[in-house]
């Protein structure tokens, strides 16, 4: 227990403090990797060609990633800052600093170039100005927020996608300051349903939003839908290699609904849920409400795929799903973490609108990280909850190591809560082991 969250807290201040340790800093993870995805690691020459991400991989502290034509992923950081990238995207994590016993930290990021959609964490939760975001021509600095962007070397778009009444930051509104890097000007977004406009040697212009600049910020980021959805058809045959772009697609809606209030799916969205998204750029308050099930199946609409939130859970009202996964590979995430596996099940009781399930049999073994045959718990209702389905796990295991999980339901084949995601990193604070995966239909 004791070298849990604390030590990581020591090792980021370590991290911060000293050049002396020469491993790499953690800042996250990634998740819903479709299509090429390269990450050249802080100090490569640049324009070196880096290495194919796979879901699951740790992100370091100066890792650029690159998207390839029709590609896109979720980079989930520490604190909960969630970064999705769209086809033809570079995106780097210029500075990472995260205190997990009180939140506190820094963070600054680069976008090169391309579509991109991020949601604040923990640390603009604590101190909004701790969070900037750069472009090459203009900075954004953060009030708590969902924020869709499309940049190049002359260009920025940004907007608002709207923070929702439950916001991370505390506010019934989130928003953002967006100044011209070169010191000519900058301008406040605090409404959603506009956007910034920064151009070289022109200044920003705030405007109304509109179907053209709405179709350019989200078309990238709806380019990789296809592949995900091929990757997601062969779950059949190879479902733990299939699996990591819908769980990806659920950490990353997740913690932006979750914090933000919005029922907005994430970058990788469904044609039907492209109206939804436009719809909650166009709105400044609650979220978009989704129609029940049974409207569905009768055909009224359809019920966009991405992850559940707990009213449309509610619209259930009878019988339980029951979702469960065995041998679940756990992979070494920081190069000494070890390996291993686990079993996940969990079920839901629409009727008393309870959740009850289980990590069990975890295993983990060639590292730091021991844990032999470990067994963790965990239960919930929903009644009053709001936001997504997000059902974290957090206990000590093993030896020395502390276990965290995260599971969420998601909408597909036009039914609410048809499968789970679910994750699970097994940490001692310096070194990390990483597995999930999604369960099959209830």
């Amino acid at each position: 227990m004791r070298h849990g969250f604390q030590t990581v807290a020591t090792i980021f201040s370590l991290w911060a403090c000293s050049g002396a340790l020469a491993q790499p800093q953690q800042a996250g993870t990634s998740a819903g990797v479709t299509g090429g995805i390269q990450v050249a690691s802080a100090g490569a020459v640049a324009g070196a060609i880096g290495r194919q991400v796979r879901s699951g991989e740790s992100i370091f502290i100066g890792d650029r990633i690159r998207s390839g034509a029709a590609a896109g992923m979720q980079i989930v950081l520490l604190d909960e800052t969630v970064f999705t990238i769209g086809a033809e995207s570079d995106i780097t994590v210029d500075e990472f600093i995260y205190n997990p016993a009180n939140g506190s930290g820094k963070l600054t990021a680069s976008i090169g170039k391309g579509a991109f959609r991020f949601v604040t964490g923990k640390i603009a939760q604590g101190k909004p100005e701790n969070m900037t975001v750069k472009t090459p021509v203009a900075t954004m600095g953060i009030r708590g927020t969902i924020v869709y962007g499309l940049t190049t070397d002359t260009e920025a778009i940004i907007a608002l996608g709207g923070p929702g009444p439950g916001n991370n930051a505390g506010e019934r509104r989130g928003g953002l300051r967006l100044d011209m890097n070169d010191g000519s000007g900058g301008a406040d977004l605090s409404r959603t349903g506009f956007f910034g406009r920064a151009v070289s040697g022109q200044g920003i212009q705030v405007q109304k939003m509109d179907a053209a600049t709405f179709a350019r910020l989200t078309g990238p980021l709806l380019a990789g839908q296809k592949s995900r959805e091929q990757q997601q058809a062969g779950a059949a045959a190879n479902q733990n290699n299939a699996s990591s772009s819908a769980a990806a697609q659920a950490a990353d809606a997740g913690t932006a609904q979750s914090q933000s209030g919005q029922s907005t799916a994430p970058g990788g969205v469904s044609s039907e849920d492209y109206s939804s998204m436009r719809v909650a750029l166009q709105q400044s308050d609650s979220a978009q409400s989704f129609s029940s099930e049974d409207q569905a199946r009768k055909g009224a609409i359809a019920i966009a795929d991405g992850p559940t939130d707990y009213d449309q859970l509610r619209s259930l009202t009878s019988g339980s799903g029951n979702y469960s996964q065995t041998n679940i590979f756990i992979g070494n995430a920081t190069g000494a973490g070890g390996s291993g596996s686990y079993n996940f099940s969990m079920t839901v009781d629409f009727a008393t609108q309870s959740i009850t399930g289980a990590y069990t049999s975890i295993f983990v073994t060639g590292g730091p990280n021991v844990v032999s045959g470990d067994n963790l718990f965990f239960g919930q209702t929903y009644t009053f909850n709001s936001g997504p389905t997000f059902i974290p796990l957090a206990s000590s295991c093993g030896i020395s190591s502390m276990c965290t999980g995260m599971a969420i339901l998601v909408n597909a084949n036009n039914r609410i809560a048809d499968f789970a995601s679910h994750s699970l990193i097994v940490t001692n604070g310096i070194h990390s082991s990483v597995g999930g995966g999604n369960t099959p239909p209830r």
